[in-house]
């Protein structure tokens, strides 16, 4: 395990998540890639963000936490691996739409079969009363922290 950057600060919940999400993301994409070989964890992110009807990439970028460029980066490779279609949005003249190809979706659902591989395999870690707790724990800070939705 890395010492902290600051080991006199005192444990806080940012250390623990951003080391569980490495980890998760690191057993996720090495079993994603047993299947979609290439498929790096920020691409499989970036698939995970895109709508059933398609997404414009100005919308993929703010939801990723990225600039336009770097979402249009990542869109261009995985249209070259074949999962992501990028078209011209019928609504708007010079929008653009993202949307999973037919092996993009496929993609997505093997990541999904992936990420429950790593959720049992923690669950054995911890057990299942523990792994409830926590998940339980988690959905109400989620949904305490998280800004009631704007329609």
């Amino acid at each position: 395990m890395v010492e902290p950057r600051f080991p006199e600060q005192e444990d806080f919940i940012g250390r623990f998540l951003r080391d569980l999400w490495t980890d998760y993301m690191t057993a996720v994409t090495a079993l994603l890639q047993e299947g979609h070989e290439g498929v790096t964890a920020a691409q499989s992110r970036v698939m995970t963000l895109i709508d059933r009807e398609g997404t414009r990439p100005a919308e993929l970028a703010r939801r990723a936490g990225m600039t336009r460029q770097s979402m249009t980066q990542a869109l261009d490779g995985l249209h070259r691996m074949g999962y992501v279609d990028v078209t011209d949005d019928p609504d708007h003249g010079r929008a653009k739409i993202a949307s999973l190809t037919k092996s993009g979706a496929a993609a997505l659902r093997d990541g999904l079969r992936a990420a429950l591989t790593v959720h049992a395999e923690w669950t054995d870690a911890i057990g299942e009363r523990k792994m409830r707790q926590l998940l339980t724990l988690l959905r109400e800070l989620r949904d305490s922290v998280r800004p009631p939705p704007t329609d």
